[in-house]
């Protein structure tokens, strides 16, 4: 061992070590200095120095203060706790210590805020400001100081557009500029802090007015001028169109921020807009509705702007826009779609439907069906919910074979039991059922005819019982079913056998032959059709025929048919029909299963057959086409019923590529088109020949040779025309023209099978064109040749009926005015106009049709006449009705003729097919009559009575002569199912009167007629049905005439008011009166308002009046009710004024503005006080409210605004009232509709809901005035640049510092310091997580942690030790180079995996607190290395830490000495002499390193680089 004298060297001056707590441990206390939690440093006289035998045999060790094994504090608290004042002494410690860290908490300081002053700048200087503002990298508080001053209003917005500045930073500056503005004014007192808003929407309004007028609409072109010179507009040229749509929508995005935030005063803004929207253009419109949706929710809180903005918008848009057919989809009509919840209306629409159905005063055999359909579908949605109804007219016999059908449909879709309709019948004890019965009841009728459709054995026994009783083994029906089967085995020789008859010439004639079948019963019917004809048509329709059978089957499925349809069995048609069209591989049975399709197009919807129908057609289509065959009709009516609804979209393209090649087959183009002669010589002759196939022969040749021509088939039918002309005189006998009629009727019609689009077309244009002139020359014998071809021609299908009606018909009859003198010529073409009418539209079961053959033809008729029923054909019919009896009574035409006429528009307006299309479009008969000129004028009064008689007689059975002022009985006319047509009727009447008025020589007796009328009808009290039913009566009459009734009722109203007394006993009894009065005068100005029609103006001077006495009673009957004087009958009283005065405000005339204007503002604001009245409080009447608001503000509505002065205000004569003088206790539905009247500015949502608050001497808080909003004044606070040397210390001795920096005090809002911190900011530098737990425990503060995560932080343990080596290196204390470093945890491990007993020369200085605290909690350099020394260990955070071979566990063994906690061996302990003397303030210390292995780890670092590090 060496000599230590020999070691000692001379020691160098060292300067004082001065132990420091780490940066990151808080101070205990904020003021007072207790020291550090947890730090303890040397002091002289500590216990640790004191050299006695056990601290130097077993080292300093605490003693223990309790037994740390058995102690426990529960029993000391518990017994603390159960003394009476505990709770309360700690109660008011807490108190206290609340109470000293408030007083000890620093107020809040005066704010700092400075506004960025304005300096003037170069423009290159302010060039680069903007551009910096323009630059998002370039922060605010750089640019905050100062702001440039120069440009202003539209130049300041065009810079900061054109410098694409963001609208955040934009508007920042902008702020900024205002608020420099307004500076100098904000110290005065009349100073106003939104006035600038109210400059700067003048601003911004008009930047974008100017940015709107430049859109404009293209100027009229004229000669010479390109489009670009006609619209000059900014929109035409795409680089001007992208700068605009730039620039506005930047004015816009600003907008935004502007408005949202009160920058531009609302109210100016939003009354800009409204009237923008009136004063704009139409290129300008789109523009500002789009501006106009994003503002809507403001401006329709504000009723004086939605107004205006709503007939503005309705202006604009006025300037921008200058019943079951066969094309119906049933399955799209949904009667009872909302009444699943309403029964009764589930049930009247239910009864409506039924009795329409099967009633005799409507028209169409679809209606059973269409209500069956109607009501499956419902079924199918609703599921179960099926309810039975039955009507009155049900039980009639005449209408039994009609409930028949409508039943046996229900029956069928299982919408009707029939079995629990018999048992109930059954249980009830019904009389009458039975046939042996003498009087039988209404629903024998019922049993006996209803069909049975999938009948069980069981059914038809209980039905057989209760008719025929129980021994019955044969019933009448039976025998009935077999003789209809011998009749119709006679009738069809060709379904059963033998050839068919064709000699038939009318259904009457067909059914003469089958009686049986007429009269049976319709269970019999279908009972025959469903069990044995349509089997038997099934069963021999699929098998090989000839020819001859082919035909005679057709003719027996025709005549099938039609037995079929007088029995109304419409499905069996259609499955009949099916089966044909199934096996249809001729043309003759195509056309006829085609025929039979289109005959019920009406039927089949009703049916919602179509997809079927649809699909069977398609399929027979693809049939035809695959064996190289093409039908025009199939496919005619397969594009028509499929409508583009049913196919497929590919089978659908296919058709109308088939349909596209099939036309220009027929019609191909080429370069080398012969031109068709005028004069045809083989159509001229063709009459001479006796060639059958002459004409099938002359018209494919001309076909053949003329085809790429697009007239041949013109110049065809001209020299048709001509040839008769020529022969017609050489022909005297009938048959032979008959004969030439149906040769060139073949040729025409084979003709018709060459054209694309068929002979139809070319023949209305030629009708149209020569036929004008041509047609009224023709002589008689011409014509009967030309009658009998026109009409086969319709028969095969060549022509439509629509083409001959509108051709030849009617302007056959709208000539005859035209000619001076009735020649031979002109008679005959008016004869022949009448007999093509009558042949085409008329069916004559008696007798047939004239020209008709077989009953077949009459058929075909039946299928073309549909389309004459339907629009847009219907409407030229019935506006040929008024001009019939315009020539019936024309004197210059003969007298058989004018009989001819009117027995012919008997005949049509009586037919079934004309009334159901009547019906169905009853608008159409009330314009034909009233529009039509042939009633007007100077021979209106001699056809007064006829036009009258000709309206009923289409609307009613009877043709009596109705004089026009007679009234009738309402009682008769009041039928649900004709209550539509009367209405017309009298509507017509009504109007006849007023044109009588405006007639010298009728004015008289038609004014006498209207007083007289009147007079008795406000004289007489009437019911609400009958007032309801005068309304009805007077829709679309002359204006004159409703305001002789407006005006009687008025009359009579203002005098039975006039002298009434508000508060006296009568009052009530007066407007009882009044209210029957005004309920007649409701009902006639409906119409008025129904068709948005302006009701005619009154009498100027009765308008006046009456609305002064209304103002005077409802302002005396408001003092009464306002002044707690209020009554159930002053309700009902002000209800009745309320209705009356809106009543009276639909009238205007020229002096309405004045009037209003003086009296409006008056009732208006009674009828406000009302509203506030009946709104709000005990007085809350739901019924009364909603009519008072809704009539005030038809007063505003009617107050008009003038519209000369240079500036509008739409707030004038609304009430000035603020919404905080509204009474409390009103709902929040009402005060919102009081608000859209009395709020003139939008509130701004920056301060909504807030207002100044002060605490009076007793601590309550007391709601002062709302608070202003200062929008130029609140600038955003940009902030400043954080310190990034602000050491932890420091921040932890200011956190609970504050700086008032905003634009907005924090004593506005009443801030103070809470001396709450939360903990995490205060650790960021640090990081381990413990130290964290660490400085919860040792001061109160807010938690940003859930409870998982502290419970997470609380209970885990770090066992990484790396980082607290590196953390324990940051935190060594500096001392002798040469010295070992201070080691923290206990016996460290050497490399041989024994303890190294050295002690620290530390250990003896640390405290006892020291001691206490490292067992609460661990310091930040034992909370990593918890693991490595026992629980139960006294030793302190003094202790030595083996650093070294902490962190190279694995590397060589350390050199340098170790020391331990306790002692372990006497021979290991060394004793020091001393403390180092200290060599002065000036020292500094040296870094020292130690040496572990190859690496070196310096001893000390600065603070600074730690918290870098």
């Amino acid at each position: 061992m060496p000599d230590k004298k020999n070691d000692k060297q001379p020691v160098a001056n060292l300067p004082v070590y001065h132990p420091h707590p780490p940066p990151w441990l808080p101070p205990i206390h904020g003021e007072g200095d207790l020291g550090y939690p947890g730090f303890q440093p040397p002091r002289p006289g500590q216990d640790e120095d004191v050299m006695s035998a056990t601290n130097i045999k077993n080292g300093y060790i605490l003693p223990q203060p309790v037994a740390v094994e058995t102690f426990s504090a529960q029993a000391m608290i518990n017994g603390k706790l159960k003394l009476g004042d505990t709770l309360s002494k700690l109660e008011e410690l807490m108190d206290e210590v609340f109470t000293r860290k408030t007083e000890q908490l620093p107020v809040i300081p005066s704010s700092s805020f400075h506004l960025p002053s304005r300096v003037t700048l170069n423009d290159a200087k302010r060039q680069a400001w903007f551009a910096d503002l323009a630059n998002p990298d370039v922060p605010l508080h750089k640019l905050g100081k100062s702001v440039p001053h120069g440009a202003k209003g539209h130049d300041l917005l065009d810079q900061l557009h054109d410098n694409h500045v963001a609208i955040p930073r934009a508007v920042w500056f902008l702020r900024v500029f205002g608020a420099n503005e307004t500076a100098g004014l904000r110290n005065k007192p009349s100073y106003n802090p939104t006035q600038y808003s109210l400059e700067w929407a003048n601003v911004v309004t008009s930047y974008l007015k100017k940015q709107l007028d430049v859109i404009m609409l293209p100027t009229a072109p004229r000669p010479g001028l390109t489009y670009k010179h006609t619209f000059k507009g900014v929109l035409s040229d795409t680089e001007s169109r992208d700068r605009w749509v730039s620039r506005f929508s930047y004015s816009l995005k600003l907008l935004r921020t502007f408005y949202y935030e009160g920058l531009v005063d609302r109210r100016s803004f939003l009354v800009w807009l409204t009237l923008q929207m009136k004063s704009c253009s139409l290129a300008q419109a789109g523009f500002v509705a789009r501006l106009v949706d994003e503002y809507l929710d403001d401006i329709f809180h504000i009723l004086a702007l939605a107004k205006p903005l709503v007939e503005a918008s309705l202006h604009k848009l006025s300037e921008l826009l200058n019943s079951i057919s066969s094309d119906t989809d049933i399955s799209s009509l949904n009667l009872f779609e909302h009444d699943n919840r309403d029964h009764m209306a589930l049930a009247e629409k239910l009864d409506m439907l039924l009795t329409w159905s099967v009633t005799p005063l409507q028209y169409g055999d679809h209606r059973p069906i269409a209500a069956v359909t109607l009501i499956r579908n419902w079924r199918d949605k609703a599921c179960e919910r099926a309810t039975r109804r039955a009507q009155e007219v049900a039980g009639e016999l005449g209408n039994i074979r009609s409930v028949a059908l409508l039943y046996g449909k229900l029956v069928k879709f299982n919408l009707y039991s029939y079995p629990n309709y018999i048992q109930r019948l059954v249980a009830r004890g019904e009389t009458g059922l039975a046939c042996s019965e003498t009087t039988l009841s209404r629903h024998h009728h019922f049993l006996r005819w209803i069909p049975l459709f999938n009948s069980t054995p069981s059914l038809i026994n209980q039905r057989k019982l209760a008719l025929h009783g129980v021994y019955a083994r044969e019933t009448p029906e039976d025998a009935v079913e077999r003789e209809i089967r011998k009749e119709l085995r006679l009738l069809l020789p060709g379904l059963f056998s033998g050839p068919c008859s064709d000699t038939w010439t009318s259904a009457a004639d067909l059914l003469n032959e089958c009686k049986t079948f007429v009269t049976a019963s319709r269970h019999e019917q279908v009972r025959t059709f469903k069990q044995w004809l349509l089997p038997s048509f099934e069963s021999v329709v699929p098998g090989e025929k000839t020819d001859g059978q082919r035909s005679d089957l057709v003719k027996s499925y025709k005549t099938t048919v039609e037995l079929m349809d007088y029995a109304k069995c419409f499905s069996s048609i259609l499955d009949l029909t099916m089966c044909m069209l199934r096996n249809a591989f001729d043309s003759e049975t195509m056309v006829s299963v085609v025929d039979v399709l289109h005959r019920y197009a009406a039927i089949w919807p009703c049916m919602d057959a179509i997809p079927a129908i649809v699909s069977a057609l398609d399929n027979a289509y693809q049939h035809w086409k695959a064996r190289g065959l093409q039908s025009r009709p199939l496919l005619g009516l397969l594009v028509e019923f499929d409508n583009g609804r049913h196919l497929a979209e590919g089978s659908r393209n296919q058709i109308m590529s088939d349909i596209t090649a099939f036309m220009t087959a027929l019609r191909p183009v080429g370069d080398h088109v012969d031109a068709v002669p005028d004069v045809l010589p083989e159509i001229m002759s063709l009459h001479e020949t006796s060639d059958l196939n002459a004409p099938s022969t002359i018209a494919d040749g001309l076909w053949i040779k003329y085809r790429m021509s697009s007239n041949w088939a013109t110049k065809a039918w001209s020299n048709t025309l001509t040839s008769f002309q020529r022969i017609s005189a050489t022909i005297p006998d009938s048959d032979a023209r008959s004969t030439v009629a149906l040769r060139y009727s073949t040729f025409l019609y084979r003709i018709d099978q060459h054209l694309p689009n068929g002979l139809d077309e070319c023949i209305l244009q030629w009708f149209n064109e020569s036929g004008l002139s041509q047609l009224p020359t023709l002589n008689p014998e011409t014509w009967e040749i030309l009658e009998r071809m026109l009409f086969h021609l319709v028969v095969q299908g060549a022509l439509k009926t629509t083409t001959i009606l509108h051709g030849l018909v009617y302007p056959a009859w709208n000539s005859v005015s035209s000619f001076e003198l009735i020649e031979a010529p002109q008679l005959a073409y008016l004869n022949a106009a009448n007999k093509l009418s009558k042949e085409l539209l008329l069916q004559d079961d008696q007798s047939g049709i004239a020209g008709t053959q077989h009953l077949f033809d009459m058929q075909r008729i039946r299928t073309r006449r549909q389309a004459v029923y339907s629009e847009p054909h219907f409407s030229k019919l019935a506006r040929s009705i008024p001009l019939l009896i315009y020539l019936e009574n024309l004197e210059k035409l003969p007298p058989d003729l004018r009989s001819n006429m009117s027995c012919l528009r008997r005949r049509i307006c009586q037919d079934p097919g004309f009334r159901q299309g009547a019906y169905r479009n009853l608008d159409v008969i009330r314009e034909a009559f009233e529009a039509s000129p042939y009633l007007m004028g100077t021979c209106y009064d001699n056809l007064r009575k006829e036009a009258i008689s000709g309206l009923k007689l289409i609307l009613w059975d009877a043709v009596d002569d109705v004089p026009s002022d007679d009234w009738p009985e309402v009682s008769s006319l009041l039928s649900p199912w004709k209550l539509a047509a009367t209405t017309i009727l009298m509507q017509f009447q009504i109007k006849q009167v007023g044109r009588a008025l405006s007639e010298e020589t009728t004015h008289e007796a038609a004014s006498n007629a209207l007083d007289k009328l009147t007079v008795m009808l406000f004289h007489h009290t009437k019911t609400s049905e009958e007032a309801y039913f005068v309304g009805e009566m007077t829709r679309g009459a002359e204006p004159t005439v409703a305001m002789k009734f407006v005006k009687t009722g008025l009359s009579c109203i203002k005098d039975v008011l006039k002298d009434a007394k508000v508060d006296g006993v009568d009052f009530a009894k007066t407007l009882n009166r009044v209210g029957e009065l005004l309920r007649i005068l409701i009902h006639v100005t409906t119409p008025f308002r129904e068709h948005f029609t302006p009701l005619p103006s009154l009498d100027p001077t009765c308008h006046e009046q009456f609305l002064r006495i209304l103002n005077t009673k409802i302002t005396e009957l408001g003092a009464l009710i306002t002044s707690n004087k209020s009554s159930d009958k002053h309700k009902t009283n002000l209800i009745l004024l309320a209705r009356l005065l809106q009543f009276i405000l639909n009238f205007r005339d020229n002096s309405s503005p004045l009037v209003m204007k003086e009296v409006g503002q008056s009732i208006s604001n009674a009828i406000f006080r009302l509203v506030i009245h009946y709104g709000s409080g005990e007085n809350i009447d739901e019924t009364i409210y909603p009519l008072l608001f809704d009539t005030l503000m038809f007063i505003y509505d009617e107050i008009p605004v003038d519209q000369r002065g240079l500036s509008i205000d739409p707030f004038r004569h609304y009430p000035d009232t603020s919404a905080t003088s509204l009474p409390s206790a009103m709902p929040s539905e009402y005060r919102k509709q009081i608000l859209a009247i009395i709020t003139r500015n939008p509130p701004s949502r920056v301060v909504c809901n807030l207002v100044h608050s002060y605490r009076d001497a007793q601590g309550i808080i007391v709601l002062g005035a709302p608070v202003a909003n200062r929008p130029w004044e609140w600038v955003e606070y940009l902030g400043e640049p954080n310190t990034t040397e602000e050491n932890d210390r420091e921040r932890f001795e200011t956190k609970h510092s504050i700086k008032n920096s905003g634009s907005i005090s924090l004593e506005t809002f009443g801030a103070r310091l809470t001396g709450d911190s939360i903990v995490r900011n205060l650790v960021r530098s640090v990081d381990d997580r413990r130290v964290e737990d660490d400085l919860r425990s040792f001061e109160d503060g807010l938690a940003s942690e859930s409870v998982f995560a502290r419970d997470w932080r609380e209970t885990r343990v770090t066992v990484n030790l790396e980082p607290v080596t590196n953390h324990v290196q940051r935190m060594k204390i500096d001392g002798d180079h040469h010295a070992a470093p201070r080691q923290f945890y206990p016996n460290p491990v050497k490399s041989d995996g024994k303890s190294t007993p050295k002690g620290s020369p530390a250990a003896s200085i640390v405290s006892r607190s020291s001691g206490r605290d490292s067992r609460k909690h661990q310091s930040p350099s034992q909370a990593s290395g918890s693991g490595t020394f026992h629980r139960l260990s006294n030793s302190t955070m003094g202790d030595a830490m083996d650093v070294d071979s902490m962190s190279t566990a694995a590397s060589k063994k350390p050199n340098t000495t170790k020391r331990k906690t306790g002692v372990d061996d006497d021979e290991e302990v060394e004793v020091v002499e001393g403390p180092v003397p200290n060599e002065g303030p000036g020292t500094s210390k040296r870094p020292r390193t130690s040496q572990t292995g190859s690496k070196t780890t310096p001893a000390q670092k600065t603070r600074a680089s730690l918290r870098k590090k």
